[in-house]
């Protein structure tokens, strides 16, 4: 009833669970899940707190916790209270961390929040890093690459974000190009040591459309130093023009790219010069330069 937005509906039906198990884990996970879903942030914490009180292991839960301390950080107007709320969501999804660790369980959910939580209070290098344990733990995972190509481009370190965003919305696959892989998870070029990993990158949805939208605008904003950019995201903004053109957000993104891209392939065409039969054909007018490796991005060792 609650993903059908039935909300009475599923109130009514909590309360009846309440009366008959209110000492089960479960009817307080699904409480919390009703509160979460109508915006009652902190009495989805109470009840999420009262789930894990029963059974203090479930790794979720932690994650629910976490999640609405950090929605409540994020709508919050007061610095001191949302520095505290931040606090507290890191501390949930660190203690979720903690038992996969000693479960040995390699998870990335934990470590997704706890990037999330840092890239909404700036700390992108510390969101990256966390980020990138996820991918360590799975590695196929496109999604994972979308929200480090993100995280990259807030950060302004676009020429990362390229490569994780490209892994994101059309893949990369080691037959084709072995490199970008390695980019996107090590900021380097592959060496022998190095297994890249093939990722299927993500169809054009309501669940990817940033993805596309950050990755085409990215590669087009840098195309003016960098003309071949354009051939990606001409073919990832046409897309995402075909089917979110009257999205006013994605389609002005989708719109804004493809005349950047318009113009720069416009100025690389070679423009011959009339000529009589004594004058040398003339040389293009511009002449694309070679492209140098972006600088690596280092990160210090990963600490749990």
């Amino acid at each position: 009833m609650t993903d059908e937005q039935k909300w009475s509906q599923a109130e009514q039906v909590i309360q009846q669970a309440l009366e008959l198990g209110g000492d089960l884990m479960d009817v307080h996970r699904v409480y919390g899940y009703v509160l979460e879903s109508t915006g009652d942030y902190n009495g989805a914490i109470q009840e999420y707190q009262k789930a894990l009180a029963i059974n203090p292991n479930l790794t979720f839960l932690y994650i629910s916790v976490g999640t609405n301390y950090r929605t409540l950080a994020k709508n919050s107007t007061s610095d001191t209270l949302t520095t505290q709320l931040y606090s507290l969501a890191l501390d949930n999804f660190v203690k979720a961390v903690q038992i996969n660790t000693v479960n040995q369980d390699q998870d990335p959910t934990p470590y997704i929040a706890i990037a999330k939580t840092y890239s909404q209070e700036g700390e992108f290098n510390a969101a990256a890093l966390n980020a990138l344990q996820a991918i360590a733990f799975d590695p196929a995972n496109a999604d994972l690459y979308g929200q480090l190509g993100i995280i990259y481009q807030k950060g302004r370190n676009y020429e990362s974000a390229i490569f994780a965003l490209q892994c994101a919305v059309m893949g990369c696959d080691p037959a084709v190009d072995k490199n970008v892989n390695c980019q996107a998870r090590f900021s380097r070029d592959c060496t022998a040591d190095d297994v890249s990993v093939k990722v299927d990158g993500l169809a054009l949805s309501p669940n990817t459309e940033y993805y596309y939208a950050s990755y085409g605008s990215v590669l087009a904003a840098l195309s003016p130093n960098h003309p071949d950019y354009c051939t990606n995201a001409v073919t990832v903004l046409t897309e995402l023009q075909t089917q979110y053109g009257s999205d006013p957000t994605l389609g002005a993104i989708a719109k804004d790219g493809l005349a950047i891209c318009a113009g720069v392939l416009a100025r690389s065409v070679e423009t011959p010069t009339p000529a009589s039969s004594l004058t040398p054909v003339p040389t293009p007018r511009y002449t694309p330069a070679l492209r140098t490796p972006p600088t690596p991005f280092l990160y210090p060792t990963w600490t749990p």
